[in-house]
Protein backbone atom coordinates (compact mmCIF):
# COMPACT_ATOMS: atom_id res chain seq x y z
CA UNK A 1 0.00 0.00 0.00
CA UNK A 2 1.49 3.91 -0.72
CA UNK A 3 0.91 6.17 2.05
CA UNK A 4 0.06 9.88 1.19
CA UNK A 5 4.03 11.00 1.26
CA UNK A 6 4.70 8.32 -1.06
CA UNK A 7 1.70 9.05 -3.65
CA UNK A 8 -0.15 12.46 -5.22
CA UNK A 9 -0.77 14.09 -2.51
CA UNK A 10 -3.97 15.21 -3.57
CA UNK A 11 -6.80 14.09 -6.50
CA UNK A 12 -10.59 15.26 -7.13
CA UNK A 13 -13.52 13.29 -5.37
CA UNK A 14 -16.72 13.40 -4.21
CA UNK A 15 -17.16 14.01 -1.04
CA UNK A 16 -20.72 12.02 0.76
CA UNK A 17 -21.04 14.61 3.52
CA UNK A 18 -20.30 17.79 0.97
CA UNK A 19 -22.29 16.20 -1.78
CA UNK A 20 -19.82 17.60 -4.52
CA UNK A 21 -16.67 17.23 -6.29
CA UNK A 22 -14.07 18.63 -4.63
CA UNK A 23 -9.98 18.42 -3.91
CA UNK A 24 -9.50 15.56 -1.25
CA UNK A 25 -6.21 14.38 0.34
CA UNK A 26 -4.83 10.98 -0.64
CA UNK A 27 -4.27 9.13 2.68
CA UNK A 28 -2.97 5.86 1.10
CA UNK A 29 -3.64 4.02 -2.28
CA UNK A 30 -3.39 0.68 -4.00
CA UNK A 31 -2.79 -0.26 -7.38
CA UNK A 32 -3.71 -3.87 -8.56
CA UNK A 33 -2.09 -4.44 -12.41
CA UNK A 34 -2.84 -7.28 -14.37
CA UNK A 35 -1.92 -8.23 -18.16
CA UNK A 36 -2.40 -11.15 -20.28
CA UNK A 37 -2.24 -12.13 -23.65
CA UNK A 38 -5.80 -12.68 -25.52
CA UNK A 39 -5.77 -14.83 -29.11
CA UNK A 40 -7.04 -12.37 -32.01
CA UNK A 41 -6.21 -9.09 -29.53
CA UNK A 42 -3.20 -9.62 -28.94
CA UNK A 43 -1.78 -8.01 -25.24
CA UNK A 44 -4.17 -6.40 -23.09
CA UNK A 45 -3.82 -5.01 -19.25
CA UNK A 46 -6.03 -3.61 -16.71
CA UNK A 47 -5.55 -1.33 -13.45
CA UNK A 48 -7.28 -1.32 -10.67
CA UNK A 49 -6.40 1.52 -8.11
CA UNK A 50 -8.05 1.91 -4.71
CA UNK A 51 -7.95 5.41 -2.35
CA UNK A 52 -8.24 6.27 0.93
CA UNK A 53 -9.30 10.06 0.43
CA UNK A 54 -9.72 13.02 2.82
CA UNK A 55 -12.22 15.77 2.20
CA UNK A 56 -10.10 19.10 2.38
CA UNK A 57 -13.37 20.65 3.16
CA UNK A 58 -15.26 19.02 5.84
CA UNK A 59 -12.37 16.22 6.30
CA UNK A 60 -14.87 13.57 5.64
CA UNK A 61 -12.78 9.81 4.68
CA UNK A 62 -14.16 7.70 1.81
CA UNK A 63 -12.89 5.62 -0.46
CA UNK A 64 -12.33 5.77 -4.41
CA UNK A 65 -12.07 2.95 -6.82
CA UNK A 66 -10.49 4.07 -10.74
CA UNK A 67 -10.85 0.88 -13.15
CA UNK A 68 -8.49 1.59 -16.40
CA UNK A 69 -8.76 -1.15 -19.01
CA UNK A 70 -6.52 -0.89 -21.80
CA UNK A 71 -9.35 -1.71 -24.50
CA UNK A 72 -11.60 0.84 -23.24
CA UNK A 73 -12.17 4.17 -25.37
CA UNK A 74 -13.45 5.98 -22.26
CA UNK A 75 -11.65 7.58 -19.47
CA UNK A 76 -10.97 5.51 -16.44
CA UNK A 77 -14.42 4.11 -14.72
CA UNK A 78 -14.06 6.44 -11.32
CA UNK A 79 -16.79 5.51 -8.25
CA UNK A 80 -16.62 7.40 -4.84
CA UNK A 81 -18.02 5.02 -1.76
CA UNK A 82 -20.03 6.16 -0.19
CA UNK A 83 -22.28 8.36 -2.33
CA UNK A 84 -24.14 10.90 -0.70
CA UNK A 85 -28.11 9.62 0.61
CA UNK A 86 -31.06 10.84 0.06
CA UNK A 87 -31.72 14.11 1.28
CA UNK A 88 -33.35 14.45 4.68
CA UNK A 89 -36.95 16.19 3.31
CA UNK A 90 -37.40 12.99 1.30
CA UNK A 91 -38.89 11.87 4.23
CA UNK A 92 -41.35 15.06 4.54
CA UNK A 93 -42.74 14.36 0.73
CA UNK A 94 -46.96 12.92 0.78
CA UNK A 95 -46.37 10.62 -1.71
CA UNK A 96 -44.81 7.12 -1.06
CA UNK A 97 -44.14 6.42 -4.50
CA UNK A 98 -41.47 9.41 -5.02
CA UNK A 99 -40.09 8.39 -1.67
CA UNK A 100 -38.94 5.07 -2.60
CA UNK A 101 -38.14 6.13 -6.20
CA UNK A 102 -35.97 8.16 -4.48
CA UNK A 103 -34.13 6.27 -2.10
CA UNK A 104 -33.83 3.61 -5.14
CA UNK A 105 -32.40 6.42 -6.86
CA UNK A 106 -29.53 7.36 -3.85
CA UNK A 107 -29.17 3.24 -3.49
CA UNK A 108 -28.00 2.62 -7.22
CA UNK A 109 -25.54 5.53 -7.27
CA UNK A 110 -24.30 4.07 -3.87
CA UNK A 111 -23.24 0.86 -5.77
CA UNK A 112 -21.90 2.75 -8.49
CA UNK A 113 -25.02 1.49 -11.35
CA UNK A 114 -25.30 4.98 -13.18
CA UNK A 115 -28.10 3.12 -15.49
CA UNK A 116 -30.24 2.33 -13.43
CA UNK A 117 -29.70 5.41 -10.79
CA UNK A 118 -29.98 7.86 -14.47
CA UNK A 119 -33.32 5.84 -15.47
CA UNK A 120 -34.40 6.41 -11.62
CA UNK A 121 -34.07 10.02 -11.48
CA UNK A 122 -36.28 10.32 -14.92
CA UNK A 123 -38.78 8.56 -13.65
CA UNK A 124 -38.73 10.46 -10.22
CA UNK A 125 -38.66 13.45 -11.94
CA UNK A 126 -42.12 12.02 -14.47
CA UNK A 127 -43.99 11.40 -10.70
CA UNK A 128 -42.26 14.87 -9.36
CA UNK A 129 -44.38 16.51 -12.36
CA UNK A 130 -47.85 14.55 -12.20
CA UNK A 131 -48.02 15.47 -8.64
CA UNK A 132 -47.44 19.49 -9.22
CA UNK A 133 -50.79 19.20 -11.81
CA UNK A 134 -48.87 18.38 -15.36
CA UNK A 135 -50.89 15.80 -17.54
CA UNK A 136 -50.22 14.65 -20.41
CA UNK A 137 -48.57 11.35 -21.66
CA UNK A 138 -45.48 12.93 -23.27
CA UNK A 139 -42.52 14.85 -21.16
CA UNK A 140 -43.29 17.76 -23.59
CA UNK A 141 -47.51 17.77 -22.84
CA UNK A 142 -46.11 17.75 -19.08
CA UNK A 143 -43.81 20.63 -19.44
CA UNK A 144 -45.98 22.66 -21.33
CA UNK A 145 -48.52 21.99 -18.34
CA UNK A 146 -46.45 23.58 -15.90
CA UNK A 147 -45.56 26.21 -18.25
CA UNK A 148 -48.87 27.39 -18.19
CA UNK A 149 -49.48 26.90 -14.26
CA UNK A 150 -46.49 28.91 -14.13
CA UNK A 151 -44.88 26.83 -11.61
CA UNK A 152 -41.83 26.51 -14.39
CA UNK A 153 -39.82 29.13 -16.24
CA UNK A 154 -39.32 28.64 -19.84
CA UNK A 155 -35.35 27.95 -19.17
CA UNK A 156 -36.12 26.12 -16.16
CA UNK A 157 -38.54 24.08 -18.87
CA UNK A 158 -35.22 23.37 -21.63
CA UNK A 159 -33.32 22.17 -17.78
CA UNK A 160 -35.82 19.92 -17.73
CA UNK A 161 -36.16 18.86 -21.53
CA UNK A 162 -32.08 18.01 -20.90
CA UNK A 163 -32.55 16.11 -17.79
CA UNK A 164 -35.54 13.75 -19.28
CA UNK A 165 -33.48 13.76 -22.55
CA UNK A 166 -30.15 11.96 -20.22
CA UNK A 167 -32.97 9.79 -18.71
CA UNK A 168 -34.24 8.53 -21.99
CA UNK A 169 -30.86 7.79 -23.23
CA UNK A 170 -30.10 5.60 -20.10
CA UNK A 171 -33.39 3.82 -20.36
CA UNK A 172 -33.90 3.43 -24.53
CA UNK A 173 -29.99 3.18 -25.48
CA UNK A 174 -28.18 2.26 -22.37
CA UNK A 175 -26.36 5.23 -22.31
CA UNK A 176 -23.99 5.39 -18.94
CA UNK A 177 -23.20 8.83 -17.49
CA UNK A 178 -19.98 9.72 -16.37
CA UNK A 179 -19.44 10.52 -12.54
CA UNK A 180 -19.99 14.41 -12.97
CA UNK A 181 -22.97 13.68 -15.48
CA UNK A 182 -25.06 11.85 -13.16
CA UNK A 183 -24.24 14.28 -10.55
CA UNK A 184 -26.05 16.69 -12.32
CA UNK A 185 -29.02 14.45 -13.38
CA UNK A 186 -29.65 14.32 -9.60
CA UNK A 187 -28.70 17.59 -8.65
CA UNK A 188 -31.41 19.18 -11.28
CA UNK A 189 -33.80 16.78 -10.05
CA UNK A 190 -33.30 17.02 -6.32
CA UNK A 191 -33.83 21.12 -7.20
CA UNK A 192 -37.13 20.71 -9.04
CA UNK A 193 -38.16 18.18 -6.33
CA UNK A 194 -36.97 20.41 -3.00
CA UNK A 195 -38.43 23.63 -4.74
CA UNK A 196 -42.05 22.51 -6.31
CA UNK A 197 -42.79 19.92 -3.22
CA UNK A 198 -41.19 20.54 0.01
CA UNK A 199 -39.66 24.22 -0.10
CA UNK A 200 -43.47 25.65 -1.40
CA UNK A 201 -45.52 24.11 1.32
CA UNK A 202 -43.11 25.20 4.18
CA UNK A 203 -43.23 28.17 2.70
CA UNK A 204 -46.77 28.73 2.43
CA UNK A 205 -46.70 27.17 5.89
CA UNK A 206 -44.53 29.86 7.89
CA UNK A 207 -46.66 32.00 10.58
CA UNK A 208 -46.27 35.52 11.33
CA UNK A 209 -47.90 38.39 12.95
CA UNK A 210 -49.74 40.69 10.49
CA UNK A 211 -48.39 43.86 9.65
CA UNK A 212 -50.10 46.61 11.62
CA UNK A 213 -52.09 48.86 10.66
CA UNK A 214 -51.50 52.33 9.81
CA UNK A 215 -52.89 54.33 12.97
CA UNK A 216 -55.41 57.26 11.61
CA UNK A 217 -54.41 60.50 12.22
CA UNK A 218 -56.27 62.85 14.52
CA UNK A 219 -58.59 65.16 12.07
CA UNK A 220 -58.73 68.78 12.28
CA UNK A 221 -62.29 69.05 14.19
CA UNK A 222 -60.99 66.70 16.81
CA UNK A 223 -58.12 69.04 17.70
CA UNK A 224 -58.08 71.26 20.68
CA UNK A 225 -59.01 75.03 19.99
CA UNK A 226 -56.30 77.63 20.21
Amino acid sequence: MTSASDASNTCDGHCPRCDQNLNADIVASESCRESWNQPGLGSLSEIDTYRILRCRGCKTLYVQRMYWFSESQDPPHVTDWPSPPAPDWVGQLDDHTLQNLLHEVYGARNAGHRVLAAIGARAALDRAMVLNGAEGASFREKFKALREKGIISETEKRMLGKLTDAGSAAAHRGWSPKREELTTLIDGMKSFLHRTLVLKSAVNAISHPSRPKKSKGISDSSRPSQ
